[in-house]
């Protein structure tokens, strides 16, 4: 490969991990990440791994075979893309008026690492979504690095979650959050604007 082509893939790369980043918000969701484990602090490591190999697997499950699955259910590309970005509008909502921990709280403390921590909290319909149209429009090089790369990400915060939560405070956590939530809205009109215009327009 040249060296434009090799630029083009990393920048690419950087796209797909950026966007990847800001909808699983693993910054702005650590005090759930700790609420959720208060009561099983000795297994938080455990917890928090499967979390990171649960999570890992869907992602990579939907990047390279969620098309496939759309294709199943007679279901284009470009609708799920303006379903999604809807979807990830009335998640950022949820963000910005602090709702999504009150559900999550709520969750059993059987199966943590996989049920809520990996899904929805990691790999939700916002993540799903994501990786599925970043094909799409990147290929799969990218998307399949930049996967890896956001779950290594995911690793490290969770791992030192603690640390962090002690570095952030109550209310750098808080911001966190609720910019992430900004930058997903912006993000889902987007993925409408890009549906919209491909299935009416092509």
């Amino acid at each position: 490969m040249d060296f434009e082509v090799i630029t083009e893939h990393i920048v690419d790369i950087l796209k797909v991990s950026v966007s990847l980043f800001i909808i699983v918000d693993s910054i702005g969701n650590i005090p759930i990440f700790l609420s959720l484990t208060e009561s099983v602090k000795r297994r938080r490591g455990v917890i928090f791994r499967q979390a990171i190999v649960v999570s890992f697997i869907l992602l990579m499950f939907f990047s390279i075979l969620g098309e496939g699955v759309l294709r199943f259910f007679n279901i284009s590309i470009y609708s799920f893309a303006i379903a999604g970005g809807v979807l990830l509008i009335f998640i950022s909502i949820r963000m910005l008026i602090g709702e999504l921990s009150e559900v999550y709280d709520k969750e059993k403390k059987e199966f943590l690492g996989v049920v809520p921590l990996a899904f929805p909290l990691l790999v939700g319909p916002g993540a799903i979504t994501t990786s599925m149209l970043s094909i799409q429009q990147f290929g799969i090089l990218p998307t399949v690095v930049s996967v890896i790369l956001v779950s290594a990400l995911n690793w490290f915060i969770l791992m030192n979650s603690e640390r962090l939560n002690n570095l952030l405070g109550k209310t750098g956590s808080i911001i966190v959050s609720k910019l992430m939530a900004i930058f997903i809205s912006a993000i889902a009109v987007e993925y409408i604007v890009f549906g919209v215009k491909n299935a009416f327009y092509r």
